[in-house]
């Protein structure tokens, strides 16, 4: 079987991390899962697989791993009331899918991610230039209501971040005016405002050294927008996978 899964360290933290069985267990089911969906014989009968999802069995873990099949039974059970997975018995099989795959085994490194990211606001860019050239005046009004639009959205980005600064700081924060609006407007082609106001929010409570000894100019804070973003998205997957964590 060729391939690889992710990992994250936080599992450390996890309960199913302090039972060696279960944790065999659950990188056993990771690295059996399908990472795409595609169609099996079991016996003579077509099986959907979807992303995440495997036939096995006690017996089958047994042969796999060791053992006998009752304690691969129990062990399964204990990940099923984790959430781990989910079991489906069938007349002929057992179907296991591991909930929140796509979370722990996204296919995107980070760079990947990143470029991803660049490409489309590149291509969006190129639309925007490509329809400005070739609409009529009516869509060229409508370009100009959506670059209000972004403009309005980085105004309130804006003050939301000077509320934030103010906050940390008991001071007021120095404008930079036309600078930082543009700053913003670029984060919005790749960003949601929504998105921004949480990275604005971990920004300013991150103990990432390079973030204390700055200025806390918005200047430094889009240089770590992606950092804070990939930051959240780990603690997202985090909770998931642990849910009585806080």
């Amino acid at each position: 079987m060729d391939g690889w899964i992710k990992m994250h360290r936080k599992i450390i933290n996890n309960k199913i991390y302090q039972n060696s069985h279960l944790l065999h267990l659950a990188v056993h089911l990771l690295l059996k899962a399908s990472h795409k969906e595609h169609e099996m014989l079991v016996g003579y009968t077509p099986v959907l697989l979807k992303k995440g999802q495997l036939i096995t069995g006690e017996r089958a873990l047994a042969r796999d791993l060791g053992g006998k099949p009752s304690a691969w039974r129990r062990r399964l059970l204990v990940l099923e009331s984790m959430r781990f997975c989910k079991r489906e018995s069938k007349q002929a099989y057992t179907l296991i899918t591991v909930i929140n795959y796509n979370l722990y085994q996204n296919n995107e490194s980070e760079s990947e991610a990143l470029k991803q990211a660049q490409n489309e606001a590149q291509s969006k860019q190129r639309v925007s230039t490509d329809q400005a050239e070739s609409k009529t005046n009516k869509n060229d009004n409508n370009g100009k209501n959506e670059k209000n639009t972004t403009g309005s959205e980085a105004k309130v980005l804006l003050d939301y971040f000077f509320t934030q600064y103010q906050k940390k700081h008991n001071t007021k924060y120095v404008v930079n005016g036309a600078k930082d609006i543009t700053l913003l407007k670029t984060l919005l082609q790749t960003l949601t405002a929504v998105e921004l106001k949480e990275c604005i929010d971990k920004f300013f409570v991150s103990t990432d050294q390079f973030i204390n000894k700055s200025d806390y100019g918005i200047g430094v804070f889009k240089s770590q927008v992606n950092k804070l973003k990939l930051e959240q998205k780990e603690i997202q997957v985090y909770r998931e996978f642990n849910p009585n964590a806080h």
